[in-house]
């Protein structure tokens, strides 16, 4: 479980949403700025001439990344008929198996920027990477996990919300930093997630 209270983890999921507001907002406005599904899929994959590479797809790299988008461009019409988030996350999954180093990080990203432009969002919270870190600090396991299975203090936080709070904030729910070390880092952790490379 958590070395943090739940006060402490009030305090810290509080102070997280207001440092982390202003990325979210432009996360969105960048994403959703689309004009056509073929473009929208080009941002989400940072494949546009100047784009660079969103720094959690780096080591996926560019080859890894063009070769996802034609098969996303290919799919155009499951993509247009996904429903809801889950659904789409399910297509991504489903490309990521044929895309070496397309692993589940980079699935739930692109499905999630992919999200914005279609305008869902996730009713589940998926943990990988660092984010499945994060939750198996607080006791919660599994690959998509109801927000309801968090602890109270967490549940003011949307799936995506929560999705960046286990990764950015694992160290605090781990226990290898303070919860004052965790307070005093969060505003430069905030700002710097979702850097490109």
């Amino acid at each position: 479980m958590s070395k943090l209270s739940s006060r402490e983890l009030s305090i810290l999921a509080r102070r997280f949403m207001r440092e982390r507001m202003r990325v979210w907002k432009a996360e969105k406005r960048y994403y959703s700025q689309a004009n056509s599904l073929d473009e929208a899929i080009d941002i989400a994959l940072g494949l546009r001439d100047n784009d660079r590479i969103p720094s959690h797809q780096c080591r996926v790299g560019r080859v890894a990344l063009s070769r996802a988008g034609r098969l996303l461009k290919e799919r155009f019409r499951s993509l247009r008929k996904a429903r809801n988030f889950e659904e789409l996350h399910s297509i991504l999954a489903r490309i990521a198996a044929e895309v070496p180093r397309f692993g589940k990080l980079a699935t739930y990203d692109i499905a999630h920027r992919l999200g914005i432009y279609f305008g869902m969002k996730p009713e589940l919270v998926y943990l990988h990477a660092g984010t499945k870190e994060g939750a198996s600090a607080i006791g919660i396991f599994g690959s998509a996990v109801d927000l309801k299975k968090f602890p109270k203090p967490l549940q003011i936080m949307s799936a995506t919300q929560l999705e960046d709070f286990l990764c950015i904030c694992k160290s605090a729910l781990q226990g290898s930093v303070s919860f004052n070390q965790a307070c005093s880092e969060l505003s430069r952790s905030c700002v710097s997630r979702g850097s490109i490379c």
